[in-house]
Formats: structure tokens, C-alpha cells, sequence
């Protein structure tokens, strides 16, 4: 049912305590009661400048007329994605408990506990360079540490990549606040 206002203060709350709760989805036969995204490595469509074992870091998104995910790359030459969750257990504002993995977790624990997102991608930039060595290894032997500590993230072994030191290896860190998860 549509209804069509001349104003948006027909939407406006009365007081401070009155509450709306808007959600919207378009018409039609939905797959899926919501909408959702995944992020992961594609090994489609990886340009020819990347090193081989690299992909492309893409979202995807359900689309609800086909049921197939409709892909959107997002960065190229991507060895590895890693994701760390800062919680906050015992409610008292600090977080104490950081984890890579909530999937025990219950939607409303998440809600209420995750505080702070940070993802780690280690990718390289540019293409190879037979003059440039890289020697930036944090990690065990010839790896990178793709998060916090090998045990809190990923030590990524790059000698699984051919011509590995021949590449300007670099981690990205996003670090999101979950503010808006309430």
C-alpha cells in the first residue's frame, strides 16, 4: 500500500519519545527476507597485472529477481582480507575482547557488543618490478601479519606467490565504529 505525502513533516515525531521504524523493500517476490552483502576474493576477471594467487576483492550483493549475486569489485591484486571485531563483554563502555570470529554470536550480541570493526587486506600495488625487492616482512620467515598478530589475523606465507618479492606488498586497515548497529 503507497500513500503519497506533500510534506515529510507528515513523518515527524510528535516528541522526543515517539519512535517510527521505517524499513523499506522494493515490490515484487523477495528471495530473502532482507538484504545483504559478502565480501570476499573473486579469481574472475583478476587483471593481468596482478601477481598469480592474487584476486579481486569484490561485494556482493543478492539479487532478489534472479537469486544470483550481483558482483562489484571493489580492489584489484588482493592476496588476502582478514577481519577483526572489537567487543565490548561486560558493558561498561571499554572493549576487552577482540575475536575474528562471531559466528556464535546471536544477532542481538552483536548489537550490543560489537563496538569496533577492523579489516586488514593485504594486496600489492602497481604490478611487478624486476628491479624492487620487497623486504617488509612482518611475519614468520617471507610473511605478512594481516591483522593484528598472526593469532588475531593471518600470517600470510607470500612465498605461495610466484615472483613474490618482485611486488610493493602493502596492508590496508579500515577501522569502522558500530555506532549505528543499535
Amino acid at each position: 500500500y503507497y500513500t503519497q505525502y506533500s510534506t515529510v513533516s507528515t513523518y515527524a515525531p510528535a516528541d522526543n519519545t515517539d519512535i517510527r521504524l521505517v524499513y523499506g523493500i522494493s515490490a515484487g517476490n523477495l528471495r530473502a527476507p532482507f538484504n545483504r552483502a559478502d565480501y570476499y576474493i573473486s579469481a574472475n576477471n583478476v587483471p593481468v597485472r596482478c601477481a598469480a594467487g592474487t584476486g579481486v576483492l569484490v561485494k556482493a550483493t543478492l539479487n532478489h529477481a534472479t537469486g544470483l549475486l550481483d558482483e562489484m569489485p571493489i580492489l584489484d591484486c588482493v592476496a588476502d582480507i582478514q577481519v577483526i571485531y572489537d567487543r565490548d563483554t561486560d558493558d561498561d563502555g571499554a572493549t576487552d575482547s577482540p575475536t575474528n570470529d562471531v559466528s556464535a554470536m546471536t544477532a542481538e550480541d552483536i548489537r550490543e557488543q560489537v563496538k569496533e570493526v577492523q579489516v586488514y587486506i593485504l594486496a600489492h600495488e602497481g604490478q611487478q618490478d624486476p628491479n624492487f625487492t620487497f623486504t617488509n616482512f612482518t611475519g614468520a620467515g617471507n610473511s605478512v601479519i594481516v591483522g593484528r598478530t598472526a593469532l588475531l589475523g593471518n600470517d600470510f606465507d607470500l612465498t605461495a606467490i610466484t615472483d613474490y618479492l618482485n611486488y610493493r606488498w602493502k596492508v590496508y586497515t579500515i577501522s569502522v565504529q558500530t555506532e549505528n548497529l543499535r
